[in-house]
């Protein structure tokens, strides 16, 4: 316990000054986190091939320093070169291209929304909201289970996990959201932020869930020791991707 809040509160010291160095900054980072999660993923899925990973760095590094559309289609391309390569490369099968494709998606896609939350939020400090709901979620329900849970909410997956600690956790971070929202937040609509959190909430464990399935799977532990007591980036930014997405489809209504 001791590592993981040594751990934890190094990492918040790293961010606040990664926001306060500016621009460059923020990019630069959430480069090398982007890229370090699909290295962990792609571990663990165990698919790769010669160049593949140089290739990655350079869609995402190009990728995080252009427009949404752009960003999309280099992304795009990069697939395309990944099935090219599973045609032409020794070795490379079609389920090659499936995890190298899979691995880079869905750890580029929302670390890029997340970059233009923290850059382009249509309030000052709303993106926030994503870190609170997706860390808020997991703290409160890890806390929640340990002292009230009973029922396993997926067994198989996460022993560890129960039903109990998830609508704890979901509580919790409803609870953090509004409070954040009405101190904080200027023109945030409540029911949006209400019905944001919830659903955030559950998809962050829905998120947390689902890597846990693919590393039990895969018969690993962490997807890697980035930070220490935690884990992997996987192992912390799991939530984190899920709570992203839902906060675009959500953010039209919210502000």
């Amino acid at each position: 316990m001791q590592t993981r809040i040594i751990s934890a509160i190094v990492a918040l010291i790293a961010f606040i000054v990664v926001l306060f160095l500016g621009l460059v900054a923020i990019r630069v980072a959430l480069i090398f986190l982007t890229l370090l999660g699909i290295y962990e993923l792609k571990r663990m899925i165990g698919n790769n091939f010669n160049l593949d990973f140089i290739a990655t760095a350079l869609v995402v590094a190009l990728a995080f320093f252009t427009v949404l559309d752009q960003a999309l289609a280099l992304i795009f391309l990069y697939l395309l070169f990944c099935l090219i390569m599973s045609m032409i490369q020794k070795g490379v099968d079609f389920r090659g291209f499936i995890g190298n494709a899979f691995s880079t998606a869905y750890v580029a896609i929302p670390m890029f929304l997340l970059m233009r939350a923290i850059l382009f939020s249509p309030v000052n400090l709303a993106y926030l909201l994503i870190f609170i709901i997706a860390w808020g979620t997991d703290t409160i329900a890890y806390f929640a289970g340990s002292f009230f849970g009973q029922r396993p909410l997926a067994p198989i997956t996460s022993p560890k996990k129960t039903w109990e600690g998830a609508i704890g956790g979901t509580i919790g971070a409803l609870i953090l959201s509004l409070i954040f929202g009405l101190l904080v937040l200027d023109g945030v609509d409540l029911i949006a932020l209400v019905v944001f959190s919830i659903v955030g909430s559950i998809v962050s464990q829905l998120g947390d869930v689902a890597i846990s399935h693919l590393k039990r799977a895969t018969g690993i532990k962490d997807s890697g020791v980035f930070l220490p007591g935690h884990g992997g980036l996987l192992d912390r930014f799991d939530s984190l991707f899920a709570v992203t997405a839902v906060y675009y489809l959500f953010i039209l209504w919210l502000f």
